[in-house]
């Protein structure tokens, strides 16, 4: 029987995002990571320097 390897590292990251970012206050910080070009580079920042 064939294996498959699934990486789910992006799909945590970015619900791990969206987790603690409803924790901060609507402004300035949801606000600004509701912009998809800052959403991408917090994900990059986060899988760049965190894992």
């Amino acid at each position: 029987m064939p294996h498959e390897l699934i990486n789910l590292t992006l799909p945590v990251v970015v619900a791990q995002i969206e987790n603690i970012l409803e924790d901060y206050p609507e402004s300035p910080y949801q606000l600004a990571f509701s912009l998809p070009e800052l959403r991408h580079k917090l994900i990059a920042h986060v899988l760049r320097n965190c894992l």
